[in-house]
């Protein structure tokens, strides 16, 4: 192809851009972080955000119905990493009706499911061969981040060395 340009325009043509490529370093991306009440700094590493009431069509939710939904956030929490995973205990709110509803006790749930993993530094438990690891299950009414004050303080007061997954390398 090369060739037949040359014979068309007498000489090889001459590119109209140049582009240069170095290397640079990506800035790193801080991670949102925590410090607990017991100084150690934990940090988000994977958040997975939906709307809690995701494909419900009909009817409102009742507290038999939340129960299911809290029970499946769980089981989806432990799915990558078969982790331990802990529930940080959601509000309901009792819905008020004019009427008996037969479906069970109306109530509802912050509007956003989030599942996030954490970890710590090195450091964790006294070893320097490895990191601490939870999965939090949380609702809140938006979708993070930011993250509900609410939570914050809850994940604050977590004792880390007790219930998280310590990781060895």
């Amino acid at each position: 192809m090369l060739e037949s340009l040359k014979k068309l325009f007498g000489r090889r043509p001459e590119p109209r851009m140049t582009i240069s490529v170095t290397e640079t370093p990506a800035p790193e991306t801080p991670h949102p972080s925590i410090t607990l009440k017991s100084g150690i700094l934990i940090s988000l590493v994977r958040l997975n955000q939906y709307r809690t009431y995701e494909g419900l069509i009909e009817g409102i939710p009742t507290k038999e119905m939340n129960d299911r939904l809290i029970d499946a956030a769980l089981e989806a929490a432990k799915e990558p990493h078969r982790r331990n995973v802990k529930l940080l205990a959601p509000i309901y709110r009792k819905i008020e009706l004019s009427r008996p509803y037969p479906f069970g006790d109306p109530a509802s749930l912050p509007r956003v499911t989030c599942i996030g993993r954490w970890q710590s530094p090195f450091g964790q438990r006294g070893a320097f061969n490895g990191w601490g690891e939870m999965t939090l299950v949380w609702y809140q009414d938006d979708f993070a981040l930011p993250i509900d004050p609410t939570i914050i303080t809850a994940i604050s007061e977590l004792n880390w060395e007790r219930d998280s997954d310590f990781i060895e390398l």
